[in-house]
């Protein structure tokens, strides 16, 4: 196959059509197997573009999208001698979850031979300073490293995180996120300053984050020590599978292409139907430097049925047709004035209409990897997110008008319906 950006050609097999090839064994002649795998549709389709291991090394910007098979000498793949130190805390409760994590990471990682030092610790214990003298030994000498640091916990609606579980001779234990923060990276500062990249990522609840103060506090913790990114996951009520699934292809993103966060991010959050469904994220992270502000931004899936990321109520808990299927809504008509978004949604059993106004606020949509996403951008004065659905949210219901034009049955919308949109106009 041959490279659509340079000269370079690969031999390459389907993925999922294996021709049952067999290897040489104790021989020093390589193994018999294609330099790339990649999809049928790449094979058939002449549009689609195919960019060479060699081109995707020199040009961050291109995402992968087949598989190089492992090993340089087959695939001339760029070899990167960089590894991460991976730090994973863990509830007890959480024990098994963290080690099967751990395994996935490391096993993605080495397929692209990125060497890994990982370490998993219980909660209410911290990693003492011979423990990141251990790690330094374990990294690859004279080459640059990252610092991953994974918290498997969970929130408290009232703020803070658990560092203790029922499960714990000394039972369940929450405390403040500073102080949860601090202790568990306060000697580990000198091993994410050395690193090239310093990140968090909790695997928690986002219960903690319907608190005003919270994503503040978290700012101010990060934002004088060389943290370059955190990122939560928004649901109030997270199945960690459905989260954890997409980090063995964001680490390959980020530490062997060495991909942009915020990109990568979306693409793998983005691509996997469970993850975006489940929930949503809070990206805070400085994209021009270690020493530059905080950008901080919530995202939320927004197809048809979630416009702007809002969550429309169950058609039969609305119209009570229990017994009738399917249920759901029916885009019709959208609109925008005043600020807001208007939307007029029919019932697929009974034909109930729901019209809907959204004042938009700092909220934007956007069309990426097949999906809409919305985008929310924290106010950097007020030091919280803006949007408001008390004020910023209208629904109305009415019965269905079958039989009339659409444009008859339309409701006008000359006027704003929103608190928000109403004293915007004012």
């Amino acid at each position: 196959m041959d490279c659509d950006a340079c000269p370079r050609g690969y031999c390459y097999d389907v993925i999922g059509r294996s021709d049952g090839t067999t290897f040489q064994q104790h021989t020093n002649i390589p193994e018999t197997r294609a330099c790339v795998s990649v999809p049928m549709e790449m094979v058939n389709d002449k549009r689609r573009v195919f960019r060479c291991p060699e081109c995707l090394s020199g040009d961050p910007s291109m995402l992968l999208d087949y598989i190089i098979n492992r090993g340089s000498r087959a695939t001339r793949r760029v070899s990167i001698k960089t590894s991460v130190a991976l730090i994973i805390y863990y509830l007890k409760s959480s024990q098994e979850s963290a080690r099967a994590l751990a395994k996935q990471l490391c096993a993605a990682l080495a397929i692209f031979e990125i060497h890994v030092a990982p370490v998993l610790i219980k909660l209410h214990r911290k990693v003492d300073p011979s423990q990141v003298d251990v790690i330094h030994q374990h990294l690859l000498p004279k080459s640059p490293c990252h610092l991953a640091i994974i918290f498997m916990t969970e929130s408290d609606p009232r703020g803070g995180w658990w560092v203790t579980s029922d499960d714990d001779r000394a039972g369940a234990y929450r405390v403040d996120e500073k102080t949860f923060i601090y202790f568990h990276t306060d000697n580990l500062l000198r091993l994410a300053t050395d690193a090239l990249t310093a990140r968090i990522f909790p695997v928690s609840c986002g219960l903690n984050l319907f608190n005003e103060d919270v994503v503040g506090i978290i700012f101010h913790m990060l934002y004088a020590a060389p943290w370059e990114s955190i990122v939560l996951p928004t649901s109030p009520s997270l199945v960690v599978n459905n989260y954890a699934a997409i980090f063995p292809e964001l680490f390959v993103h980020l530490y062997y292409f060495g991909l942009p966060l915020r990109s990568s991010l979306l693409r793998t959050w983005a691509k996997s139907e469970e993850a975006r469904q489940h929930t949503g994220l809070l990206l805070m992270e400085r994209p021009t430097g270690r020493n530059q502000p905080f950008a901080v931004s919530k995202f939320e899936h927004a197809p048809t049925s979630r416009p702007f990321g809002i969550d429309l109520p169950m058609v039969p808990a609305v119209c009570g047709c229990w017994d009738r299927y399917p249920h759901h809504w029916s885009l019709r008509h959208t609109s925008n004035a005043f600020g807001e978004q208007f939307s007029f949604y029919t019932s697929s059993c009974c034909g109930l209409e729901l019209h809907i106004a959204i004042y938009t606020d700092r909220r934007i949509v956007f069309n990426a990897h097949g999906t809409t996403i919305m985008e929310e951008k924290w106010d950097p004065g007020a030091e919280r997110f803006s949007f408001d659905p008390m004020t910023m949210v209208c629904m109305k219901i009415s019965e269905s008008k079958k039989g009339k034009s659409e444009q008859e049955g339309r409701p006008t919308h000359a006027a704003p319906w929103t608190k928000a949109g109403t004293e915007a106009r004012s």
